[in-house]
């Protein structure tokens, strides 16, 4: 079934009209500050079908989401603040309520230049709290946060892929001059910065920024049909992320829990993320861990996840992903596809559906079939 769905992707890439003309790793992300505020219900409906066990899975959750990002030439920092609240109710089991909160900080310092070695620690704590009906209520407290090294360097090239379609989709323009390009895209991404609590004159004025800067590059914004065209290429495609580069870390991870054994882990990372035009992305990331401390508390583990992304328009983002895991407990094959699509700049529907195969120490051949759908309020 991969194989069917990678020749499927593979022959929509080859077959698509446009191909990149730019290169898009020589774009560098401007420096500022980016924030995103989210709300996300969703409901799913998961079914397992096996020889020992025949069952449905209904999910509902609410999910609250801040992010900070700060772009320098030499360091990024990245600070995660989330809240889940979870509903279960399992056809052959009690229901059960979830609740957890995450934090996490990523900071990255460049030693010597923007894309080389660099030194990451990423300190992250979780919290759970799980009530099963008729149960006592469990509680999980866990801190880790690997510190590594590592080489290379990912762009966010969001802001170029939305010049792009400015450029060639709007105004039908050949791609000629990647110099105004970048500084489009340098632009729209400033304008990014200033999001923060954005309030409705805020909006505003960014609006009207963006129709100065589009008619100080030569766009046409005189009439009321122009201006329509250009502010809903502006407003949609704010919230997504788009990575170009490698990087190539390994360290140390260690894992605390509180009333459980602690450990110390090996860890290695590996990303690579490219633009195969201004429609298709394609990354590839894997990570492996080593326990050296205390052999056999954890698994030592293996994931590899190759990820396609069709963007057709800049309020759809449809993704094609096949993950592996391998431990010595559990492998894993999992494929879903993802459909994202914007209604408004702050409101996003989205479809997820997966299938899983498993095999572990207690089951074979356990077929999990999961779609998951809901919506995202970008509040800025």
């Amino acid at each position: 079934m991969s194989r069917i769905l990678y020749s499927i992707i593979i022959t929509l890439i080859l077959s698509s009209s446009v191909h990149s003309q730019l290169d898009w790793s020589a774009f560098k992300e401007p420096d500022g500050l980016l924030q995103r505020l989210t709300i996300d219900p969703r409901i799913s409906i998961t079914s397992v079908d096996n020889d020992i066990d025949v069952s449905k899975f209904f999910r509902s959750q609410f999910l609250s989401r801040y992010s900070l990002s700060s772009v320098k030439e030499n360091h990024v920092s990245n600070l995660n603040l989330q809240h889940n609240l979870i509903y279960n109710d399992n056809s052959n089991a009690l229901s059960n309520l979830n609740s957890d909160i995450f934090f996490q900080f990523d900071h990255t310092y460049y030693i010597s230049k923007r894309k080389g070695i660099f030194l990451r620690a990423q300190p992250t704590l979780f919290y759970e709290y799980n009530k099963r009906e008729g149960e006592s209520a469990t509680h999980i407290n866990q801190i880790n946060g690997p510190v590594m090294v590592g080489y290379g360097r990912l762009e966010n090239i969001t802001s170029l892929y939305q010049a792009v379609r400015i450029e060639r989709d709007l105004y039908s323009n050949d791609i000629h001059n990647q110099d105004k390009l970048f500084e489009v895209a340098r632009a729209l991404r400033s304008l990014d910065y200033n999001n923060a609590l954005d309030t409705r004159m805020r909006i505003i004025d960014n609006n009207t920024k963006y129709l100065e800067l589009l008619d100080s590059y030569g766009y046409a914004v005189d009439s009321f049909h122009d201006i329509a065209r250009a502010l809903d290429t502006y407003r949609f495609e704010r919230p997504n992320f788009i990575f170009q580069g490698y990087e190539i870390s390994a360290g140390l991870l260690p894992r605390f829990s509180f009333g459980e054994e602690s450990d110390i882990v090996a860890i290695a990372r590996a990303i690579y993320a490219k633009a195969l035009s201004d429609k298709w992305h394609w990354s590839i990331q894997g990570e492996a861990t080593f326990d050296f401390i205390n052999y056999d508390l954890t698994d030592d583990y293996f994931d590899i996840t190759n990820s396609f992304s069709y963007l057709p328009t800049a309020r759809t983002n449809i993704g094609f992903n096949q993950r592996y895991y391998h431990s010595k407990s559990i492998k894993s094959l999992d494929i879903f596809v993802s459909v994202n699509y914007f209604v408004s700049p702050q409101l996003s529907l989205f479809l997820f559906s997966q299938i899983r195969h498993t095999n572990n120490n207690f089951q074979n051949d356990v077929l999990r079939l999961s779609h998951d759908m809901g919506l995202k309020y970008f509040f800025f």
